[in-house]
Parts: structure tokens; sequence; C-alpha cells
């Protein structure tokens, strides 16, 4: 008889958005972190400590809110009974925390690296998601 491997560590049978699960998270986080740093020109060891500490503590927080918008997309944000899922306050938070981390991580490039503006580059980026999503949902 074939044993179950649904509940065998690394198994995804209790996930629900992921946002808890380092396995989803830090890929994500990784592919925020580059994509960042390819726009404004720098390689994650040109930054000291402190800006790989907030680059880090600013794209873990970008991959939760992408991974919350993925399963709001997929399952949608009210459920038939008209409540919001428990992710919506979190999602919120984590919304603030990215922007209060991505406000840090900006003010410390622009000090040590000398850079106009980050932040332009990071909106530049979403414009273009925002954009490619737009044209698959018109496909």
């Amino acid at each position: 008889m074939k044993e179950s491997t649904r509940f065998e560590p690394g198994n995804s049978v209790a996930l629900r958005h992921g946002v808890h699960s380092e396995r989803q998270v830090v890929p994500r986080a990784g592919n925020q972190k580059r994509r960042f740093l390819r726009r404004i020109g720098l390689r994650e060891r040109d930054l000291d400590p402190l800006g790989r500490g907030y680059l880090d503590l600013w794209a873990r927080c970008q991959a939760k809110l992408v991974l919350m918008d993925e399963h709001g997309s997929a399952h949608g944000w009210i459920d038939s009974a008209g409540n919001v899922p428990g992710m919506a306050r979190f999602y919120a938070a984590m919304a603030n925390s990215t922007r209060l981390e991505l406000a840090k991580l900006e003010d410390h490039l622009r000090d040590r690296h000398g850079l106009d503006d980050p932040l332009e580059a990071l909106e530049g980026e979403g414009r273009r998601v925002r954009l490619e999503a737009e044209e698959l949902q018109d496909e």
C-alpha cells in the first residue's frame, strides 16, 4: 500500500496565500531585490550591511503583498457572505510596512550612493508590471 506524502515536510496542503511560508516568500523577495537593483544600476554587493538590510526588509514585504494580491485575484477579496478574508487587515499593515521600508531604503541609497531617486525607478517597475498585466487581460 502506498503511503500518503501529503503531510511530509515541504507539502503545501494547508497553504493558503503563502505569506507565512519562507518557501513562498524567499524566492519572490529575491526577484524583487534583483529587479530593484537592476533598475537603479547597483548590485547587492555594492550596498553596505544597513542598505542590504533595508533592501531585504522591503523585498520581503513586497513579496508578501504580491502573494496576497495573487491569492485575492484567484479567490476574491470578498466571499459570498460579504466578508473580507483575514488577510485583508494584514495586507493593509504590510502595504504600510512596504512603504516605510522603501522610504528608509531610498534615504539610505541617496545618502550613501548619491542616487537621485530610487523610488522613481521602482515606480517605473510597478508601471511596467501593471501594463504587462493589463495586456495579458486584454488578450
